[in-house]
């Protein structure tokens, strides 16, 4: 004999079983979303070109407007990186003077004074744009701005400074037509008053 409760029941059941399926459906779905992208194979020549799913595949897993997206391994090594320690700048207070470097490396990021090292470079002595070094009782100066650099594998060599001077542009003064009407001379002529200050 069936009891009311069992009957009751069974909807609730089926509702329950049909969002555990989708549910696990969607689980099933991102795992398969998370694996990295396989590359179709190149059809043989002569053969008739086919576009199918996997063509498009690498869309879904290297969408940029994904906000949970993860990075992909790239294939082969970084390039090498070429190190540099810049001169920013020198400054002189109650302290002493002190010249500030700057580098991708946080070990070159200093301030530091005369007799300090720094990448083996002593400084020897500080003025407002530049700073002197010795190396293997070698003299070299580093202006601010300028900067060592590194190859990899390779020996420190002073880089040239990288400064854009523009010329500075002379505003030509514009000429004041013979048949402007009297407001548009009295512009004009306040114009060149103004250019000329």
């Amino acid at each position: 004999m069936i009891s009311h409760t069992s009957l009751r029941a069974t909807p609730a059941l089926r509702i329950a079983a049909a969002a555990a399926s989708v549910l696990l459906g969607g689980i099933s779905a991102l795992a398969a979303d998370a694996q990295p992208p396989t590359r179709a194979a190149a059809p043989a020549p002569g053969a008739p070109a086919t576009t199918g799913f996997e063509t498009f595949r690498f869309i879904g897993a290297w969408n940029i407007f994904n906000p949970n997206r993860v990075g992909h391994p790239d294939d082969g090594p970084p390039p090498p990186q070429i190190e540099t320690i810049s001169l920013v700048g020198t400054m002189q207070y109650d302290k002493g003077v002190f010249a500030f470097f700057d580098s991708a490396d946080r070990n070159y990021r200093q301030a530091l004074h005369e007799g300090d090292e720094i990448a083996q470079f002593k400084i020897t002595h500080i003025t407002a744009d530049r700073v002197d070094f010795i190396r293997d009782s070698k003299p070299v100066s580093l202006a601010v701005g300028q900067q060592f650099r590194r190859p990899p594998g390779g020996e420190w060599t002073v880089a040239a400074a990288v400064r854009e001077e523009k010329a500075p542009t002379a505003l030509a003064e514009p000429a004041i037509p013979t048949d402007a009407s009297d407001i548009v001379k009295k512009l004009m002529e306040q114009r060149q008053k103004t250019l000329k200050q």
